[in-house]
């Protein structure tokens, strides 16, 4: 997305100054751009790949049973304290 967007604002600053292109500024431009979008769109491109991920590689049956087992244990520990309504809220 970064990249896209760079390339976008490279072309756009060289059709303006094309003769004379500041390549000093530009170059200064280009990293402060790249750094900032970068950090800025990391949390949305991790959850993008990480939806693509788990779309293409959906989890195993091994890997759903812990979840499952901590839920069970829960319920146990719950029940055991004699805070069963809780089960309900939840």
């Amino acid at each position: 997305m970064t990249g896209g967007l760079f390339m976008a604002l490279l072309a756009a600053v060289l059709s303006v100054t094309w003769p004379h292109v500041p390549t000093i500024p530009l170059f200064i431009m280009a990293v402060i751009f790249n750094v900032g979008f970068s950090l800025f769109f990391f949390p949305f491109s991790k959850t993008i790949w990480a939806a693509i991920d788990y779309a293409l590689h959906p989890l195993e049956p091994d890997e759903v049973e812990e979840s499952y087992e901590l839920v069970h244990l829960r319920e146990q520990m719950l029940v055991k304290h004699g805070d069963a309504d809780q089960r309900d809220i939840d």
